[in-house]
């Protein structure tokens, strides 16, 4: 089956910060109910279901589970549409940044996902603004307030969007990092 797949990383977090992250994305982002909070890796690409699992199975042995903490949430518009606040981390900026690299690296299914056009930023989506003042607000709101969000990531997840009455992330495979028996 041939689908368009996200490779992400859910964050395993304490109960305050994904009480905070919860109360913030309920307000302001409108994919609070599509999925958990995230970072994307592999942006919507077509590709076989069972050449992306084995190919983000590979992957993930190579890898190592990130420690990151998120302490700055940043606005972010490309000049078009709606803006979003990221929630951007500071420890684990450079593993989660290698991460994606691994997974569009020259020779993997994902390759041609890979936007050269557009610098990755690894984050968490905190909300979306009708423009740019807006998200800067939300981000600033942000920043004066919350305390730092520890996350573990240890996994990779394969999925997809289904649109069934509403839109889910559908979780269509899961790979530990690190290497595996």
């Amino acid at each position: 089956m041939t689908d368009a797949l996200y490779v992400v990383a859910f964050p395993v977090l304490t109960a305050s910060a994904q009480s905070a992250l919860e109360a913030v994305r309920r307000l302001h982002d409108p994919q609070v109910d599509v999925v958990q909070p995230h970072v994307t890796l592999v942006f919507s690409q077509i590709v076989d279901v069972d050449q992306a699992a084995r190919e983000m199975l590979r992957v993930s042995s190579g890898l190592r589970p990130c420690q990151a903490v998120f302490r700055r949430a940043m606005p972010w518009w490309t000049g078009s549409g709606p803006a979003h606040v990221f929630l951007v981390p500071d420890e684990g900026f450079s593993s989660l940044g290698s991460w994606h690299d691994a997974l569009h690296a020259s020779t993997s299914v994902f390759a041609p996902a890979r936007r050269l056009d557009i610098p990755f930023v690894p984050h968490m989506t905190l909300g979306a603004a009708p423009n740019a003042a807006a998200a800067g607000a939300m981000a600033s709101e942000w920043n004066a307030h919350q305390p730092p969000i520890e996350a573990m990531f240890d996994h990779l997840i394969l999925g997809c969007l289904q649109q069934v009455s509403e839109p889910r992330f559908n979780t269509l495979a899961s790979a530990p990092v690190g290497l595996h028996p």
